[in-house]
């Protein structure tokens, strides 16, 4: 499926900041907590962030800060959505890129830890989704059959869509990084059902990202073996148009996981060259998720003759 959307991995590490600034004697969690969350939601200092190495190494405590804000206010809306997004961002952004690197120089121990730590990122993201719109509700849904869970989708609404996507999309993370999950691979139906909802709910959402979800899922198999890469292409440019070419990962993934799939080889290239050529601030408020998507260009681009 090659999900790898990004959007401000590391907004969470204004907690600490935030945190210090509150105070640890007298902390009054019913002022405190929601301002910090007013600050985690506005700020966007880290997103213009051009230092994969600060990030990465900053992000993992600084996610944990944040939750821990959370279990002080467990139905704060911004601290579960900031939650929700960095476990997947997280996940996404770091550890299955070094998935990926550790698969490709065959190292099977470090790719079993590797996928057992996304794992557990993309399923809190899955459950903070929950959360976010229903819990009791959407883990009966989740767990129930088909039927079932396409009759509580209809109920949603405009409102409901943050929430179903991060649900969806640690379901279709998980389900991404776990192919032998015969368990989990059942699920991909409803992660599909989802974000066309969401599609037709606000398809503008995340940059796009049920639409950027909907083209990885499509376009990861053939036509000849159950795949739907030409609808997979019609919602990766989709995604690309909504953000105006400006969000570099949506191209990646086009060449990553259309390109590839279909064996365009000119058009994997193509487009790996003008995620390289683009400039990092060609859309500021993202600097980090382009700088991202830059990085991944770089290693697909050395290990393009592999891949076809």
């Amino acid at each position: 499926m090659g999900i790898r959307h990004v959007r401000n991995c590391c907004l969470v590490l204004a907690a600490v900041a935030a945190a210090t600034a509150a105070g640890c004697k007298g902390f009054n969690e019913n002022i405190a907590i929601p301002t910090t969350a007013g600050i985690l939601e506005g700020s966007i200092a880290l997103n213009q962030e051009a230092d994969l190495d600060l990030i990465r190494a900053a992000a993992p405590a600084s996610l944990k800060t944040v939750e821990s804000f959370l279990m002080a206010r467990p139905d704060q809306p911004i601290l579960l959505r900031l939650v929700a997004q960095g476990y997947c961002e997280y996940g996404q952004g770091f550890l299955e890129d070094d998935l990926e690197q550790a698969n490709d120089r065959g190292d099977e121990v470090a790719a079993k830890n590797l996928t057992r730590r996304a794992t557990n990122a993309y399923i809190r993201c899955m459950n903070y989704g929950m959360r976010m719109i229903g819990e009791k509700k959407w883990r009966k849904a989740v767990a129930g059959d088909l039927a079932g869970f396409e009759k509580a989708l209809k109920s949603t609404g405009r409102g409901d869509v943050p929430g179903l996507f991060f649900m969806g999309l640690g379901l279709a993370s998980a389900i991404n990084i776990n192919r032998d999950n015969y368990e989990l691979l059942t699920h991909l139906p409803k992660v599909e059902r989802v974000m066309l909802r969401i599609v037709k709910l606000n398809e503008k959402f995340f940059n796009g990202g049920a639409h950027l979800v909907l083209g990885s899922l499509y376009s990861s198999q053939g036509a000849a073996v159950g795949g739907k890469p030409e609808e997979g292409l019609k919602h990766l440019q989709a995604a690309i148009a909504i953000a105006k070419g400006r969000f570099l990962l949506h191209k990646v993934i086009l060449a990553r996981v259309y390109a590839v799939t279909k064996g365009d080889q000119a058009l994997f290239e193509k487009t790996i060259k003008e995620v390289l050529r683009a400039r990092p601030d060609i859309w500021p408020e993202y600097r980090l998720a382009n700088e991202i998507a830059k990085h991944k260009a770089r290693r697909y681009w050395k290990t393009r003759k592999d891949l076809f």
